[in-house]
């Protein structure tokens, strides 16, 4: 409100929509050409990148090395030549520029939840295989906001032909071997933001395609032993071929950790409960042995059967007069102090009897 009592003027949309687009303006966009990882998150995308950082600059230490960064000129020159203060100054900043293309370096994906990991190592696929694998066997939870791990080892346009084209130089997986005849594969495919491409002719495509590069292959929808990932996201598409995708739930780490810690459960359940049996059967053994002094049957430390019939028609008939006894209950010499209804129907009840 104005001092004049006029109403402000309002803002258009266009004026957020600028502002947050000056906001994202240093981060860079997926494009074609890249390779790296696609990476699922559930909301928090700033702690998703922080937490994929980690895994991966440690296992890219742990199998490349540590990675080497670029440093500036020694301060061995004249502090009072100016000419040499600016060079070293433009030397500066060209080597922050050159800084930023890292191992692995977080890009705008363009979908929610989604964040894309540009990497300049050499297979994106295997990298992650490594990754999935020693989740699977340590059984322990390493992530908290990570949901899924994508390896994408090519981009290209979103249009049929161009991926297509892209199939036919992804890295090749150990299929065309002999002994491989009998692998199978499926075609694992998912569209965000696009809806110029059709699932059907994608997967036929690319199914006909691996036939063409790899010889016949057997096509298995459950678990397959490798898998054609194809993400597009807008007008990119991401490409890779893996091994194990189902078998790992598709690169979850945490339904991989989860299945793990429940399998845990499940064997502490049964050690437990093979422990009670193992008490049980001792327990009878002790009841065994002090009835091994009997004769006959009861040698053994077990009961007759005549004498668990007996028991049995013993029961049966302590249920009979506990009923009679209740029924006759009050009848002969009712209490003293009863309410006057109580006395008056046991009365009625004793004189019709």
């Amino acid at each position: 409100m104005s001092e004049g009592g006029g109403k402000g003027k309002k803002r258009s949309k266009q004026f957020y929509r600028k502002s947050a687009a000056k906001k994202k303006k240093g981060l860079e966009s997926l494009e074609v050409g890249m390779k790296g990882f696609l990476i699922t998150c559930n909301k928090d995308e700033k702690s998703c990148v922080r937490e994929a950082y980690n895994i991966f600059n440690e296992y890219a230490d742990r199998i490349y090395g540590p990675e080497h960064m670029s440093e500036s000129s020694s301060d061995e020159d004249d502090p009072d030549d100016i000419d040499a203060a600016l060079k070293k100054e433009t030397k500066k900043l060209k080597a922050q520029d050159a800084k930023k293309d890292r191992r692995f370096q977080s890009v705008r994906s363009g979908a929610n939840n989604v964040v894309f990991i540009k990497s300049q190592i050499h297979s994106p696929s295997e990298f992650a295989q490594r990754i999935v694998s020693d989740v699977a066997e340590s059984k322990k939870k390493v992530v908290r906001h990570v949901q899924r791990i994508i390896p994408v080892d090519g981009t290209c346009k979103a249009n049929i032909e161009q991926i297509k084209n892209l199939c036919s130089v992804l890295p090749k997986p150990v299929l065309h071997h002999a002994e491989s005849r009998t692998k199978t594969y499926a075609v694992d495919f998912k569209a965000r933001c696009n809806n110029s491409l059709k699932k059907t002719e994608v997967v036929d495509m690319l199914a006909r395609e691996f036939i063409v590069r790899f010889g016949y292959h057997v096509v298995d929808l459950k678990y397959p032993d490798y898998t054609i990932i194809c993400q597009v996201i807008k007008n990119v598409c991401c490409m890779s071929i893996v091994k194990d995708f189902y078998d790992l739930h598709r690169y979850n780490l945490h339904l991989i950790s989860w299945e793990n810690t429940s399998t845990e459960n499940e064997t502490a359940v049964g050690d437990d409960s093979a422990k009670r049996g193992e008490s049980n059967n001792s327990n009878q053994e002790i009841g065994q042995g002090e009835g091994a002094t009997g004769q006959g049957e009861g040698a053994t430390g077990s009961v007759p059967h005549d004498q668990e019939y007996k028991d049995i028609d013993q029961v049966e008939e302590d249920k009979e007069q506990k009923k009679k006894s209740n029924e006759n209950l009050f009848k002969e010499d009712p209490p003293p102090n009863l309410p006057i209804w109580i006395s008056d129907m046991l009365e009625a009840d004793r004189e019709s009897s």
